[in-house]
């Protein structure tokens, strides 16, 4: 646990602390709490830390001003927790709330992304009144989103009427378990496929950029829309075309000029037409005390096949070291 925050704090604080002066954005690593569910799926609450870097191509060293950028983003998130409904309770979670997870719940799962930005000049404008610059640029990019493991994304049910449903559903992978109508399993263990590989993606499309002149240090509010393909939402291959929104926003909250909180959200959707909607298979949760290993139990395998959304709030690490920076200095 110690060494994570270590290392988490020295990545926040080295752009800050190795720079004589303020610098014009680059980075940004929020700290916070996200929801996120898949089409007709429970929600689950987790812990985030995205790091996006921006860098200029080319002679210009201003990300805000630069035609060509390259840019990248990694995204962590942690085991499902527990947090209060109201808005306080949520932001609260987000400085005490990890102190309950053990070391090896804080990062479960991640997704990566990188890519380059092209800005035409005329698509660069500058807003003198508001000291603002907004930006329009064509993005293009590849990453990967890493799976969860299938041992700790286990969800155990107890079979009791469905027996016909089950079949009818799952018949084939039921019986190469050994199961039948006739002799049918008490629980089932549904958990995600044992992968090798990451869940490839790649993107293009177009991105929509706001930046404070007045603080060259605050990240730039982005909206984002792409289409490309990802895994993830297409059974595990690359199959059809898929659809993403990202938006990230500061809210107007601030200490000196720095932002310090900012809302985010994705929804990705898969852009072929939907089938009909099934008959939901409504289980009842297994007793305590069984596990996937238990006898009678069916372990059921279940690729990601749904459109799904995340949305979060969190804390600028960046930016509230800055702010620490500042105080130490006066």
């Amino acid at each position: 646990m110690k060494l994570f925050w270590l290392v988490l704090w020295t990545i926040a604080a080295a752009p800050v602390w190795l720079r004589g002066q303020e610098p014009a954005w680059e980075v940004r690593s929020v700290f916070g709490l996200e929801q996120s569910a898949a089409s007709s799926s429970d929600s689950r609450l987790s812990y985030l830390l995205d790091f996006y870097v921006s860098r200029a191509l080319g002679n210009e060293r201003d990300a805000s001003d630069a035609n060509w950028l390259l840019w990248g983003n990694i995204r962590l998130e942690s085991a499902p927790v527990q947090a209060g409904s109201s808005v306080g309770a949520l932001l609260g979670s987000v400085i005490s709330g990890t102190a309950g997870l053990s070391a090896n719940d804080l990062v479960q799962s991640g997704e990566f992304q990188t890519g380059v930005e092209w800005r035409p000049k005329q698509f660069i404008w500058n807003n003198t009144n508001l000291k603002r610059r907004q930006t329009a640029g064509i993005v293009l990019g590849v990453g990967g989103t890493g799976p969860f493991s299938p041992r700790r994304s286990v969800s155990l049910f107890g079979v009791g009427e469905q027996t016909a449903q089950l079949f009818q559903m799952y018949g084939t992978a039921l019986g190469a378990q050994g199961f039948t109508q006739a002799n049918p399993p008490q629980y089932l263990a549904f958990t995600t496929p044992d992968r090798g590989r990451f869940y490839r993606q790649w993107l293009t499309g177009f991105r929509v950029s706001t930046f404070d002149l007045k603080n060259p240090g605050n990240p730039p509010a982005t909206y984002t829309a792409s289409a490309g393909q990802d895994e993830v939402v297409t059974g595990g291959g690359l199959r059809s075309a898929v659809v993403r929104f990202d938006v990230f926003y500061p809210l107007p909250v601030n200490l000196g000029g720095l932002n310090l909180i900012y809302l985010f959200g994705t929804a990705t959707l898969r852009a072929t037409s939907s089938p009909p909607g099934s008959t939901p298979l409504l289980l009842d949760p297994a007793p305590a005390g069984v596990t996937a290993t238990s006898p009678g139990t069916a372990i059921l395998t279940i690729p990601g096949n749904r459109d799904y959304y995340r949305v979060g709030v969190g804390i600028d690490l960046l930016n509230a070291l800055r702010h620490i920076k500042v105080g130490i200095g006066h």
